[in-house]
Protein backbone atom coordinates (compact mmCIF):
# COMPACT_ATOMS: atom_id res chain seq x y z
CA UNK A 1 0.00 0.00 0.00
CA UNK A 2 2.82 2.40 0.81
CA UNK A 3 4.54 1.61 -2.48
CA UNK A 4 1.21 2.27 -4.25
CA UNK A 5 0.87 5.62 -2.51
CA UNK A 6 4.38 6.57 -3.67
CA UNK A 7 3.85 5.41 -7.25
CA UNK A 8 0.41 6.98 -7.81
CA UNK A 9 0.93 10.29 -6.01
CA UNK A 10 1.04 12.23 -9.30
CA UNK A 11 -1.98 10.42 -10.81
CA UNK A 12 -5.12 12.62 -10.99
CA UNK A 13 -7.35 9.69 -9.96
CA UNK A 14 -5.28 9.22 -6.81
CA UNK A 15 -7.04 12.13 -5.16
CA UNK A 16 -7.35 13.16 -1.51
CA UNK A 17 -10.48 11.06 -0.98
CA UNK A 18 -8.78 7.87 -2.14
CA UNK A 19 -5.57 8.62 -0.25
CA UNK A 20 -7.51 9.36 2.93
CA UNK A 21 -9.13 5.91 2.79
CA UNK A 22 -5.73 4.29 2.39
CA UNK A 23 -4.18 6.41 5.12
CA UNK A 24 -6.92 5.49 7.59
CA UNK A 25 -6.15 1.81 7.01
CA UNK A 26 -2.37 2.25 7.25
CA UNK A 27 -2.80 4.33 10.40
CA UNK A 28 -4.96 1.62 12.00
CA UNK A 29 -2.40 -1.07 11.17
CA UNK A 30 0.48 0.99 12.55
CA UNK A 31 -1.44 1.66 15.75
CA UNK A 32 -2.15 -2.07 16.12
CA UNK A 33 1.49 -3.07 15.52
CA UNK A 34 2.70 -0.47 18.01
CA UNK A 35 0.36 -1.74 20.70
CA UNK A 36 0.74 -5.46 20.08
CA UNK A 37 4.23 -5.86 18.62
CA UNK A 38 5.21 -9.46 19.35
CA UNK A 39 8.41 -8.79 21.26
CA UNK A 40 9.04 -11.17 24.11
CA UNK A 41 12.31 -12.32 25.59
CA UNK A 42 11.25 -15.95 25.17
CA UNK A 43 9.20 -15.91 21.96
CA UNK A 44 8.81 -14.42 18.48
CA UNK A 45 12.52 -13.75 18.10
CA UNK A 46 12.44 -14.34 14.35
CA UNK A 47 12.00 -12.52 11.06
CA UNK A 48 8.33 -11.86 11.85
CA UNK A 49 9.43 -9.60 14.71
CA UNK A 50 11.84 -7.80 12.38
CA UNK A 51 8.99 -7.45 9.90
CA UNK A 52 6.68 -5.85 12.47
CA UNK A 53 9.32 -3.43 13.76
CA UNK A 54 10.58 -2.50 10.28
CA UNK A 55 7.03 -1.97 8.98
CA UNK A 56 6.12 0.28 11.89
CA UNK A 57 9.34 2.27 11.42
CA UNK A 58 8.79 2.62 7.68
CA UNK A 59 5.22 3.86 8.12
CA UNK A 60 6.44 6.45 10.63
CA UNK A 61 9.20 7.54 8.26
CA UNK A 62 6.87 7.76 5.25
CA UNK A 63 4.32 9.89 7.11
CA UNK A 64 6.30 12.07 9.56
CA UNK A 65 3.43 14.58 9.63
CA UNK A 66 1.16 12.13 11.49
CA UNK A 67 0.79 12.87 15.19
CA UNK A 68 1.85 9.39 16.32
CA UNK A 69 4.76 8.92 13.89
CA UNK A 70 7.56 10.11 16.19
CA UNK A 71 6.39 7.78 18.97
CA UNK A 72 5.94 4.88 16.53
CA UNK A 73 9.47 5.34 15.22
CA UNK A 74 10.94 5.29 18.72
CA UNK A 75 8.89 2.19 19.57
CA UNK A 76 9.92 0.38 16.39
CA UNK A 77 13.64 1.11 16.67
CA UNK A 78 13.65 0.15 20.36
CA UNK A 79 12.61 -3.32 19.19
CA UNK A 80 14.49 -3.48 15.89
CA UNK A 81 18.06 -2.77 17.05
CA UNK A 82 18.09 -5.42 19.84
CA UNK A 83 16.39 -7.91 17.50
CA UNK A 84 19.26 -7.55 15.00
CA UNK A 85 21.78 -8.08 17.80
CA UNK A 86 20.01 -11.30 18.76
CA UNK A 87 19.29 -12.65 15.29
CA UNK A 88 22.41 -11.89 13.22
CA UNK A 89 25.77 -13.37 14.10
CA UNK A 90 28.94 -11.20 13.97
CA UNK A 91 29.86 -12.63 10.53
CA UNK A 92 26.49 -11.67 9.02
CA UNK A 93 24.85 -15.13 9.02
CA UNK A 94 21.16 -14.96 9.90
CA UNK A 95 20.27 -17.27 12.80
CA UNK A 96 17.46 -19.07 10.92
CA UNK A 97 20.13 -20.24 8.45
CA UNK A 98 17.71 -19.67 5.58
CA UNK A 99 18.80 -17.67 2.50
CA UNK A 100 15.11 -16.93 1.80
CA UNK A 101 14.51 -15.48 5.28
CA UNK A 102 17.79 -13.57 5.12
CA UNK A 103 16.76 -11.94 1.82
CA UNK A 104 13.37 -10.99 3.25
CA UNK A 105 14.98 -9.43 6.34
CA UNK A 106 17.42 -7.53 4.13
CA UNK A 107 14.52 -6.14 2.08
CA UNK A 108 12.74 -5.00 5.25
CA UNK A 109 15.86 -3.38 6.69
CA UNK A 110 16.59 -1.64 3.38
CA UNK A 111 13.22 0.14 3.61
CA UNK A 112 14.13 1.58 7.00
CA UNK A 113 17.81 2.30 6.34
CA UNK A 114 17.26 4.12 3.04
CA UNK A 115 14.41 6.21 4.49
CA UNK A 116 16.54 7.18 7.50
CA UNK A 117 19.46 7.97 5.19
CA UNK A 118 17.25 10.21 3.05
CA UNK A 119 15.91 12.03 6.12
CA UNK A 120 19.41 12.27 7.64
CA UNK A 121 18.40 10.40 10.80
CA UNK A 122 21.23 8.72 12.73
CA UNK A 123 21.71 4.96 12.42
CA UNK A 124 23.58 2.97 15.06
CA UNK A 125 26.89 2.00 13.47
CA UNK A 126 26.57 -1.59 14.72
CA UNK A 127 23.15 -2.07 13.10
CA UNK A 128 24.35 -0.39 9.92
CA UNK A 129 27.29 -2.82 9.75
CA UNK A 130 24.96 -5.79 10.31
CA UNK A 131 23.04 -5.20 7.08
CA UNK A 132 26.26 -4.76 5.09
CA UNK A 133 27.59 -8.06 6.42
CA UNK A 134 24.31 -9.82 5.60
CA UNK A 135 24.59 -8.62 2.00
CA UNK A 136 28.21 -9.78 1.76
CA UNK A 137 27.22 -13.26 2.99
CA UNK A 138 24.22 -13.56 0.67
CA UNK A 139 26.12 -12.71 -2.52
CA UNK A 140 28.24 -15.90 -2.77
CA UNK A 141 25.19 -18.05 -1.96
CA UNK A 142 23.66 -17.28 -5.35
CA UNK A 143 23.57 -20.24 -7.70
CA UNK A 144 24.54 -19.95 -11.40
CA UNK A 145 20.88 -19.40 -12.39
CA UNK A 146 20.64 -16.51 -9.88
CA UNK A 147 18.44 -18.42 -7.47
CA UNK A 148 19.24 -19.10 -3.81
CA UNK A 149 19.70 -22.60 -2.38
CA UNK A 150 16.61 -24.05 -0.71
CA UNK A 151 18.11 -24.43 2.76
CA UNK A 152 15.84 -24.54 5.80
CA UNK A 153 12.62 -22.49 5.75
CA UNK A 154 11.38 -20.86 2.52
CA UNK A 155 7.92 -19.28 2.56
CA UNK A 156 8.69 -17.07 -0.47
CA UNK A 157 7.82 -13.99 1.57
CA UNK A 158 9.02 -10.75 0.02
CA UNK A 159 8.53 -7.03 0.41
CA UNK A 160 8.12 -5.79 -3.15
CA UNK A 161 4.49 -6.52 -4.19
CA UNK A 162 5.36 -7.82 -7.65
CA UNK A 163 5.62 -11.28 -9.16
CA UNK A 164 9.37 -11.29 -9.73
CA UNK A 165 11.93 -14.06 -9.55
CA UNK A 166 14.42 -14.60 -6.75
CA UNK A 167 17.15 -13.56 -9.18
CA UNK A 168 15.40 -10.21 -9.72
CA UNK A 169 14.84 -9.77 -5.98
CA UNK A 170 18.50 -10.39 -5.20
CA UNK A 171 19.50 -8.09 -8.07
CA UNK A 172 17.31 -5.28 -6.75
CA UNK A 173 18.50 -5.77 -3.19
CA UNK A 174 22.16 -5.82 -4.16
CA UNK A 175 21.67 -2.69 -6.26
CA UNK A 176 20.44 -0.91 -3.14
CA UNK A 177 23.24 -2.38 -1.02
CA UNK A 178 25.92 -1.34 -3.54
CA UNK A 179 24.73 2.27 -3.28
CA UNK A 180 23.99 2.29 0.44
CA UNK A 181 27.40 0.90 1.38
CA UNK A 182 29.43 2.19 -1.58
CA UNK A 183 30.43 -1.41 -2.33
CA UNK A 184 31.34 -1.92 -6.02
CA UNK A 185 31.96 -5.62 -5.35
CA UNK A 186 28.24 -6.13 -4.65
CA UNK A 187 27.48 -5.03 -8.22
CA UNK A 188 28.42 -8.55 -9.35
CA UNK A 189 25.01 -9.63 -8.01
CA UNK A 190 23.21 -6.34 -8.66
CA UNK A 191 20.70 -5.75 -11.44
CA UNK A 192 22.19 -4.87 -14.81
CA UNK A 193 19.76 -2.00 -15.20
CA UNK A 194 18.46 0.14 -12.33
CA UNK A 195 15.37 -1.76 -11.05
CA UNK A 196 12.04 -0.50 -9.72
CA UNK A 197 12.88 -1.64 -6.17
CA UNK A 198 16.00 0.54 -6.10
CA UNK A 199 14.15 3.44 -7.72
CA UNK A 200 11.46 3.34 -5.03
CA UNK A 201 14.01 3.27 -2.22
CA UNK A 202 16.77 5.50 -3.58
CA UNK A 203 15.22 7.53 -6.41
CA UNK A 204 17.08 9.02 -9.34
CA UNK A 205 19.92 10.18 -7.10
CA UNK A 206 20.55 6.53 -6.25
CA UNK A 207 20.69 5.66 -9.93
CA UNK A 208 23.44 8.22 -10.44
CA UNK A 209 25.37 6.88 -7.44
CA UNK A 210 24.98 3.33 -8.76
Amino acid sequence: WLFTDKLLRACPDWDETVRERLHRNVYAQARHISEYISFDAHASGNHNLVGEAATLAWIALQYPEWQESARWLRRALTVLWPALDMQVSPDGVYFEVSPSCKLQVMELLALVFTAMRRQKKPLPSKSYMVLGKMAAVLRPLQQPDGDLPNINDNDDGHVLPLQISTRERVGGGMTVMAVLYERPDLKASAAKTYPLYAHLLLGEAGAEEF
